[in-house]
């Protein structure tokens, strides 16, 4: 699926639901970061095994890291409140996020996103791909997919 259709799906999603002033970032800024920040962001995700973007002052960011960190991984941890360029790359991260129920299949296939439901940090990276945010990486513990996904790209060697 191209940029193009995705942006034309989620707009037509937009007005719907006729959102008059959608929360922060809109679907719109969501599906126009910047090329710069869009490739450091996937080049830290390469580089490490686990990362977890995030805020210094965000509750479940935290979560995210102490869960990672308590089963042995190392994650790397960017806080975007205290990186050059934070903003863009969140921008950047949120569009990914706010296209993963698409990412498997035809876009037409999977149902809408809520006009509540929008993605937000942590956004977790694991072996260079967005495995989505707390409540992706919470599902995939309690389903038992966590470990072995983890052992997969090399971050957990229990």
């Amino acid at each position: 699926m191209s940029r193009s259709e995705a942006q034309e799906l989620l707009w037509a999603d937009h007005c719907r639901f006729r959102i008059e002033k959608p929360c922060i970032p809109t679907t719109l800024q969501l599906l126009s970061p910047s090329d710069a920040s869009l490739e450091r962001v996937e080049q830290i995700a390469k580089d490490n095994a686990v990362v977890v973007f995030g805020m210094s002052t965000c509750c479940m960011c935290h979560v995210a890291k102490t869960l990672l960190c308590g089963m042995g991984v190392n994650p790397k941890l960017v806080e975007l409140d205290n990186e050059v360029g934070g903003p863009a790359m969140e921008r950047a991260i949120l569009s990914g996020m706010m296209l993963l129920p698409y990412r498997n299949g035809d876009i037409r296939q999977h149902p809408s996103l809520p006009s509540s439901i929008k993605p937000t940090l942590p956004a977790i990276f694991v072996g260079g791909r967005l495995v989505g945010g707390l409540d992706h990486l919470m599902t995939l513990h309690i389903s038992g997919s966590l470990i072995p996904l983890l052992k997969d790209v090399g971050a957990l060697w229990l």
